[in-house]
């Protein structure tokens, strides 16, 4: 068996690529997991290669009935209507209520003792959808086969953003698994505009929590993007609260600021704590507009967060 393998990656396009050579596939909101079984024994990897096994214990007891194999999916908190919610995972993974969570499962690296990385995605999700067909009764709601569909990509996407999913993603049915890719071989449109970035700091509005002060990285420098101003709770608030103070610093983290105003009574932080935010768009001078915030993403290294540009489709 192979150790950790460098996952996939989506270029961020605009708009579905056209063409009968590229599938479509709900675009999930969770946490990319790959999951490796041995002799019995299951391993969750979280996108940075570390163990997480411990953080979906559930799932992971239901994989051990897999036979050998690698799998790449995502690990979701669903809501009342079926949708996968990112708040809700990080409420349940907060909690350490995982009995619900579900892994949707969409790919095959390895199984029944060969790698598939270089057989086509049909012949990949072939091998997926028959292995997990082998999970315990009471086990299979844990996992969901993501089955894809062939068409018009775009009636898709609109339909998935009807649907209030994520986005779509399209991927080439005839293409090999390529680790750490993003030529474009798989894409994702979003219908809710979604960031990863990184905090740069807090502010206050006397003794309540007020906004998040954030950014990205270009060129290897920490450039401030804006502020953050909703999307906070009594769930959220004290793990974000217990995570900025221990990162607390006198010392602006900042290397770019186009508009040093934006850092007064700012309480900086080592940037080092990344979340999802949902933003509305991007104005000229390249900050957030109307940004809220989502949650904690421990599966991302800091260093690794650029703001996503949109491809033209293909």
């Amino acid at each position: 068996m192979l150790g950790f393998i460098q996952p996939e990656l989506c270029l961020l396009v605009s708009a579905p690529p056209a063409g009968d050579r590229f599938v479509h596939e709900a675009k999930l909101d969770g946490y990319r997991m790959q999951l490796h079984v041995r002799s019995g024994k299951s391993v969750f990897y979280s996108r940075r290669g570390l163990d997480w096994t411990h953080r979906f214990p559930e799932i992971a007891q239901a994989g051990e009935a897999l036979d050998d194999c690698i799998i790449d999916g995502e690990v979701c908190a669903v809501d009342g209507k079926g949708v996968p919610s990112f708040a809700g995972l990080t409420d349940a993974l907060s909690a350490k209520r995982t009995h619900e969570l579900v892994y949707f499962v969409f790919d095959m690296m390895a199984g029944n003792g060969e790698i598939l990385m270089g057989a086509t995605l049909e012949t990949r999700k072939k091998a997926l959808a028959k292995a997990i067909r082998k999970l315990k009764r009471g086990d299979r709601n844990r996992f969901a086969f993501v089955d894809h569909h062939q068409g018009d990509g775009m009636a898709m996407y609109k339909a998935a953003c009807k649907m209030q999913l994520e986005g779509l993603v399209s991927k080439r049915i005839d293409a090999p698994y390529k680790p750490n890719d993003r030529s474009g071989i798989w894409t994702k449109a979003k219908c809710r505009p979604s960031q990863e970035l990184v905090v740069g700091g807090w502010k206050m509005s006397g003794p309540a929590f007020r906004s998040l002060v954030v950014g990205a990285y270009a060129g290897g420098k920490f450039v401030h993007v804006g502020t953050i101003g909703t999307g906070y709770n009594s769930r959220n608030l004290p793990e974000l609260m217990k995570a900025l103070k221990e990162r607390a610093t006198d010392k602006t983290p900042f290397d770019v600021v186009r508009d040093p105003k934006a850092l007064r009574d700012v309480h900086f932080v080592k940037p080092t704590l990344v979340i999802e935010a949902e933003i509305a768009s991007w104005t000229s001078d390249n900050l957030v507009r109307q940004a809220s915030f989502k949650g904690l993403r421990e599966d991302k290294k800091a260093k690794d967060v650029v703001v996503e540009l949109k491809a033209k489709p293909s």
